[in-house]
């Protein structure tokens, strides 16, 4: 969803310097005489551009607009030092039509691509001179620094961090969970859900850290190196008989009954 720092931040963007000056949460006056806000307000500051001063009201919810609507008349604190005068919305959910917008006023909105798009052109106005209490209004702000704008930092280098670490725990939730699903497959689905996962993870590492693994073959390693030992056996104890030799007696346990 769309916010109205995300919208500031696509302003700052739009109305950079060094072609344009942008201030945020402006006032109509200072002190008591402060009755009205604008959320911004941008001053070009090229001749080339016309050095005109334009005002933006951010709307991010459709009510809130509705509100703004039923008395437009409250942003003329302002709207009247400006050479125009935007409303600045998401696209598509606030807005429904330019014909809801009073005549003079211009409509902006933030697209997908993050770029601000103008959807209706401002007329231009005859502004009043700007005077001393409102100059000292948008100054007094110019040292802050914009929360927005920070916001909008964050957000931005978080996001590629926040991302890689989901696709990373992702990943690996999906290739634990492929190994689980092999060795139910393989002890069957009664079988594994009761076996002893310390155990089994032992005989994993034994069997990883005996090399085995990495030889040629694998465990079937095993399997023919013990078959060749088993028939070497057979073939010692088959000349040792030849030779005399009897399998010894098994030992007589000196333990007596009973006792």
């Amino acid at each position: 969803m769309t916010t109205a720092a995300d919208i500031k931040a696509a302003l700052r963007s739009a109305y950079a310097a060094p072609a344009y000056a942008i201030l945020f949460e402006v006032a109509s006056s200072t002190g008591a005489n402060s009755r009205r806000y604008a959320d911004a307000v941008a001053m070009s500051l090229w001749p080339s551009h016309g050095m005109h001063v334009t005002g933006f009201e951010i709307k991010v919810y459709r009510g809130d607009w509705r509100r703004e609507l039923a008395d437009p008349t409250k942003a003329e604190s302002i709207a009247a030092y400006c050479d125009y005068w935007y409303v600045v919305t998401p696209e598509n959910s606030v807005i429904t039509d330019a014909e809801e917008l009073p005549a003079a006023w211009g409509w902006k909105v933030l697209g997908a691509d993050g770029v601000i798009h103008t959807k209706k052109q401002a007329q231009l106005t005859e502004a009043k001179p700007l005077d001393r209490l409102f100059v000292a209004a948008m100054l007094r702000n110019a040292h802050k620094t914009d929360d927005a704008q920070i916001e909008a930092e964050v957000k931005k280098r978080l996001r590629p961090l926040v991302e890689h670490e989901v696709d990373c725990q992702t990943r690996q939730y999906q290739h634990l969970k492929e190994f689980r699903d092999k060795l139910s497959g393989l002890l069957g689905a009664d079988e594994a859900r009761y076996f002893r996962d310390t155990e089994l993870l032992a005989a994993v590492a034994a069997v990883h850290k005996s090399g085995l693994m990495k030889s040629w073959g694998g465990l079937s390693t095993v399997l023919s190196a013990s078959e060749t030992l088993r028939d070497a056996i057979e073939q010692l104890r088959g000349v040792l008989i030849e030779n005399g030799f009897r399998d010894p007696e098994p030992k007589k346990s000196n333990k007596r009954r009973g006792a």
